[in-house]
Parts: C-alpha cells; structure tokens; sequence
C-alpha cells in the first residue's frame, strides 16, 4: 500500500482502497500527513504484504505497529532485480529532478 498522486492513469493491477469504518485508533491524531496516516490505517486493515512510505515518523510508526515498511527506492531496487526495470539510477535522478528523492554526491 502506498499513497501517490496519480498523474497518469493506473495499470490494471493497481487497485484503490478505502476504510471501512473508523481509523485504527492508533493511528488518529498522529502528526502525520493526511496520506501517510490513512496509508498506515489501510494497511492494518487488510492484510498487506509491505507498506510503502518514505517518511521516516511514518516508517517509525508503521514498524512499531509490526507493519512490514520499504521505501521508493527499496521499490525500485526490487524492480531491478525482477528485471522489470534495467536501471535503477535514471529512475532515482527522474524523481530527484521532480523534487520526490534527495540524492547525495
């Protein structure tokens, strides 16, 4: 599960979500983004094999809560090795010019 903003329509298999009921308690009123809570909520909803999240009070709280967590970039390392990407570095330079990833030197 991961929040995202959708800017090109979704493959197939991507399918959306949404809370039946309330929030797991332990998630409201948590200083989070709107998204990072509600992707938090979801995935202790329904079962999930990983969370994504790159925000690290949010990474904090999905572990605490036994969520499994990776981040973007785990993604596209995960890509890479199922060879359904064959760079991971032109990916991470597209988000850094889009201000979605800060890449050192």
């Amino acid at each position: 599960m991961w929040e995202f903003a959708l800017r090109v329509t979704p493959p197939p298999w991507l399918v959306e979500r949404q809370l039946s009921g309330h929030p797991d308690p332990r998630v409201s009123g948590i200083p989070l983004g709107n998204g990072e809570r509600e992707v938090i909520a979801l995935a202790l909803q329904f079962d999930v094999d990983r969370v994504v999240l790159d925000d690290e009070a949010a990474r904090r709280l999905a572990i605490a809560l036994g969520l499994p967590v990776i981040g973007t970039l785990g993604i596209l390392v995960l890509a890479k090795q199922e060879g359904i990407v064959a760079a991971v570095r032109p990916l991470v330079e597209a988000l850094a010019e889009v201000g979605e990833v800060a890449v050192g030197s």
